[in-house]
């Protein structure tokens, strides 16, 4: 039996926020990172990081 491989493509974008700079409490540091992620990553394309910035 012949070994077949399938090659698949992952792509990752990713938000960065930092403490504590960007926030204090971890709840808003996700936020943020969360928001930057959907805001500047995915809406400028894939395999993207976005840094927030207050």
């Amino acid at each position: 039996m012949k070994n077949q491989t399938e090659k698949i493509k992952i792509t990752a974008s990713t938000g960065l926020a930092s403490a504590p700079n960007d926030a204090d409490e971890p709840p808003a540091l996700i936020r943020h990172a969360d928001r930057v992620l959907y805001t500047g990553a995915k809406q400028a394309d894939r395999n993207r990081v976005a840094r927030y910035m207050k």
